[in-house]
């Protein structure tokens, strides 16, 4: 199932943007791999003239970058000890990227929450370049979202990625022999300071991590009856 991405909500909630425990010298960023490349080549070059990530041994330029998405991993106590009465309340579920990647290929991400006091519900959404997922199962609206009575539960998240494959550029002009066409291993991309790290000549990897909330909002009955009271003891259709 893909994630269907709705914002109106979370542009209501403030999250404290902190970096997670062992980020990278207490940094979070978005990175973008495509760049990153770029800057790489261009230390010892000048005029771009093509950039593909290509995956394999390089040789053959159609063949797609590997890329691997592990599985979301929460902290300890995310999951939520008490159960609601979905009839009259609502979840929403949101996601929010403090440290993220993008790549310029598809990149699913299978996420697993708690559904209304059942069983776990599983679905997708592309992880690449995402500053913040929601999932609003019932269509929650910002009215509800706002008059309601709210609970719920926070913990940091992280997503291992693995990049496998090669970078073929194509330059102008070089300093020095660095070649003007080469296909080398994107492990070569690995830098501390952006959170990726070399696991071969050929491998990447990186931590996508952030901030996972999960809350449940239930019709303020104490409003709701005042409401009634102040129209003469008759609600509103």
């Amino acid at each position: 199932m893909e994630l269907t991405i709705i914002l109106g909500l979370i542009s209501l909630i403030i999250i404290p943007i902190e970096a997670n425990p062992g980020s990278r010298k207490g940094r979070c960023q978005k990175v973008n791999l495509t760049e990153v490349a770029e800057k790489h080549v261009l230390r010892r070059a000048e005029g771009l003239k093509e950039l593909i990530f290509v995956g394999g041994d390089g040789k053959n330029k159609s063949v797609p970058l590997h890329v691997a998405v592990g599985e979301m991993l929460y902290e300890d106590g995310c999951t939520p000890n008490y159960t609601y009465d979905f009839r009259k309340c609502k979840g929403l579920y949101m996601w929010f990227m403090n440290c993220s990647i993008y790549a310029p290929l598809y990149m699913p991400a299978n996420v697993t929450v708690p559904y209304q006091n059942k069983e776990n519900h599983t679905f997708t959404f592309n992880i690449s370049g995402a500053a913040t997922k929601e999932w609003n199962p019932g269509d929650m609206n910002k009215t509800e979202y706002s008059t309601g009575n709210t609970t719920g539960t926070s913990c940091n998240f992280t997503v291992p990625v693995t990049f496998t494959g090669m970078l073929h550029y194509w330059v102008e002009k070089t300093r020095g022999d660095f070649p003007h066409k080469n296909t080398i291993g994107i492990g070569y991309l690995a830098s501390h300071d952006e959170g990726l790290y070399r696991r071969s000549d050929n491998e990447l990897s990186y931590n996508i991590s952030g901030i996972f909330k999960h809350e449940v909002i239930c019709p303020n009955e104490e409003e709701n009856r005042q409401k009634i009271s102040k129209s003469g003891g008759k609600s509103k259709k």
